[in-house]
């Protein structure tokens, strides 16, 4: 127990039938730095709703939600009168290019800034380079989930900055796979997409694989309504709907529970950082299958506590039948995956090394009363932040209320008739 108290602001995007790492993350440290004693503030921008903010709500952690600006100059103005009301110690901007602008006006009151690198993607790299190079924007420090991203932002940005890895961590879980009856029940769990999950190779691969393991079945947790309909769609054009089932969103325990009734989890994406959908199977004794991701390593030693395979069907099939043969033990391998959990990738490791870098940046550091600064400047549109969007002309704001009003008269013309 850390016995500092902080008080803490973090941000998170959120949105409807989303169960994703960022989110899903967010969840599980603030939950435990409240029940810590820490004073903690979710920020949460989000898309039509915020799941994954109510189930901090339920655990009693302070959220404060509004739709996602579509100018990147309102979300900034938005968080920054909010951390005036707040008056953090700490602000994690975490994967928030908006967010991140507000920190040399921070950094003058004393408020410590912290910028997560969460994938092995332009976004996620742009946001890391540009919040660790030298210049006002730079923040106290970077999260990195993988030792690959921090030599990365090391490599570039090395020169006086501290650069942390700290992988998202997982609950310990009370749900165990049982591998004594064979690995016939395969799963998958995170966002229904091409980019970078790749499902449909998944689908060949897994067909392949059954061709020889008739019993073989693949289940898909997560995605959202019209992305579970489209690959339900494949399933049902490759004549494997009947060994497919998709359950759509599950959280907490119930995502835990449903996870443990297979055996292997999979996970054939282009790039990841260090996918929590693969430790949550593993700490339930799951076997993972991953493609050879960048910074996969940390997590798993390929024959040891799960295994790494090349993207093609021969791979996973020949994994599969080893595994339902008698050359290696499953319920071993399954153990390992557990114990790695344990060890280094729970959720308690990952939030006490959160608290002891919110110590180290906070020592020492004299805060003043944050002001939201009534003249917000934003740096100049930069190729790093894919997502910044310039600030609004006067024209456009004008055509933006003309918009709403429009569809607001549609809304309820159609209500009275």
């Amino acid at each position: 127990m850390h016995s500092k108290k902080h008080i803490i602001a973090f941000q998170f995007y959120d949105r409807d039938s989303y169960s994703g790492g960022p989110a899903i993350n967010a969840v599980r440290i603030l939950s435990e730095f409240h029940k810590q004693g820490h004073e903690v503030h979710a920020l949460v921008p989000y898309f039509v709703d915020y799941p994954n903010a109510k189930e901090l709500i339920k655990a009693g952690v302070c959220c404060h939600t509004v739709p996602k600006q579509k100018y990147t100059i309102d979300e900034v103005k938005w968080y920054s009168k909010k951390l005036e009301e707040i008056q953090p110690d700490i602000f994690v901007p975490n994967i928030s290019a908006a967010a991140g602008f507000l920190t040399p006006y921070l950094t003058k009151s004393g408020i410590a800034t912290v910028m997560t690198h969460r994938g092995d993607d332009p976004l996620n790299w742009g946001h890391a380079l540009y919040f660790s190079s030298d210049t006002d924007y730079k923040c106290s420090a970077i999260v990195c989930v993988s030792s690959y991203l921090q030599q990365g932002v090391l490599s570039k940005n090395g020169q006086d900055n501290i650069v942390k890895v700290i992988p998202s961590g997982v609950p310990l879980s009370n749900f165990k796979a049982d591998l004594t009856k064979g690995t016939s029940s395969l799963v998958y769990a995170g966002r229904l997409e091409e980019k970078p999950k790749r499902i449909s190779l998944m689908f060949e691969m897994f067909k392949h694989a059954k061709e020889t393991n008739t019993e073989l079945k693949l289940t898909l947790v997560g995605g959202r309504k019209e992305s579970i309909k489209k690959y339900m769609g494949i399933a049902r054009d490759m004549h494997i709907e009947k060994d497919i089932k998709f359950k759509g969103p599950l959280y907490g325990d119930e995502y835990k529970k449903e996870l443990s009734q297979h055996h292997c989890i999979l996970l054939f994406s282009e790039h990841e950082g260090l996918a929590g959908s693969i430790m949550d199977g593993m700490s339930c004794g799951l076997i993972p299958i991953v493609t050879p991701l960048k910074g996969i390593e940390d997590l798993i030693d390929n024959g040891f506590n799960g295994f790494i395979i090349n993207a093609n069907k021969e791979d996973l099939y020949n994994v599969i039948s080893t595994l339902n043969s008698n050359i290696i033990q499953p319920t071993e391998i399954s153990n390992n995956a557990i114990q790695t959990i344990e060890k280094d990738f729970s959720t308690s490791s990952s939030v006490n090394s959160w608290l002891n870098l919110f110590g180290s940046i906070t020592h020492n550091i004299d805060k003043v009363v944050y002001s939201s600064p009534s003249n917000l400047l934003l740096p100049k549109p930069n190729k790093l932040l894919l997502e910044y969007t310039s600030t609004p002309t006067f024209i456009q704001r004008i055509r933006d209320k003309l918009q709403l009003r429009t569809k607001i008269r549609l809304y309820f013309n159609k209500l009275v008739s």
